[in-house]
């Protein structure tokens, strides 16, 4: 009975501690204000994560960049300035309904920025990493 009882408890171990295994699932609402830029950050994933990000707005445009967490600070200062950004994982712009696709690599945190058009708007945004 011990026997097959550490075997149990080995296997349980094992998939939680399997690559792939860390799931990241998170659903927020969030209200920008005009011409306002919110950032929403996430911790490293322990291993490489494919990464799903779905934006719905309430009627007005708004725009959607994911970057790396250490790119974050930049990024910002660029999109006051209304510049092109060059480090985005992955980017939408001006729309009521995106999806965004990224691979996040091991270890390396990323932040969602969402940017509001000249309205505001109530924002709902789903993550999904797997």
């Amino acid at each position: 009975m011990r026997c097959a009882a550490r075997l149990a408890s080995g296997l349980l171990i094992g998939l939680v501690l399997a690559p792939g295994c860390q799931r990241l699932n998170d659903e927020r609402t969030v209200h920008l204000d005009p011409t306002e830029i919110h950032e929403m950050e996430f911790d490293p994933p322990r291993y490489e994560q494919k990464l799903t990000v779905t934006v719905q707005s309430s009627g007005f445009p708004v725009s959607a960049y994911l970057v790396r967490t250490e790119d974050k600070d930049p990024a910002i200062t660029g999109l006051n300035k209304d510049q092109v950004l060059s480090s985005v994982l992955a980017k939408q712009e001006k729309a009521t309904d995106m999806t965004l696709s990224a691979t996040i690599p091991a270890k390396t945190g990323f932040t969602l920025l969402l940017k509001a058009g000249t309205k505001g708007a109530d924002v709902k945004v789903k993550t999904v990493g797997r």
